[in-house]
């Protein structure tokens, strides 16, 4: 018999994470393909995946986020300050994900990481940027 009996807590939730992919050796350190590429430290995870978007395109399958980026176009990597991840180490994971993309990796097309598998909509359609362009001519809607 078991005195003074305490009600049983359920363990706190486990954040989920994904795993980011180790670049190849090769990639993993060294200059870049410019030589001026520089990182871009968001404190806004949201806002990374919204720049991330605007550079490759939506992830595969639809809805899901960017968690960092390099955007060749900005040759900028773009990631998550320190603190605004939940795990310092898979941030750093990230960081060095994204500078080996600086350095010329590229993934394989096969569905995985937010990738696009081969014959989908996202993977033929051209990347085209959300915003409009700031020399684009402005027309008044009728």
């Amino acid at each position: 018999m078991l005195l003074n009996p305490q009600p049983l807590e359920p363990p706190p939730p486990v954040p989920r994470v994904r795993a980011v992919e180790p670049p190849p050796q090769e990639f993993a350190a060294g200059p870049t393909l410019t030589g001026h590429t520089y990182e871009l430290d968001l404190d806004d995870v949201f806002k990374v995946s919204y720049l991330c978007t605007l550079a490759l395109g939506p992830t595969w399958p639809p809805g899901g986020y960017w968690m960092g980026c390099y955007d060749a176009r900005m040759d900028a990597v773009i990631v998550p300050a320190k603190g605004a991840w939940p795990s310092e180490t898979e941030r750093r994971a990230l960081v060095a994900h994204e500078w080996a993309h600086a350095r010329g990796w590229r993934h394989v097309n096969d569905g995985k990481f937010g990738r696009p598998p081969p014959g989908t909509q996202y993977a033929q359609e051209p990347r085209v940027p959300v915003l409009p362009s700031p020399t684009a001519t402005v027309t008044a809607a009728r």
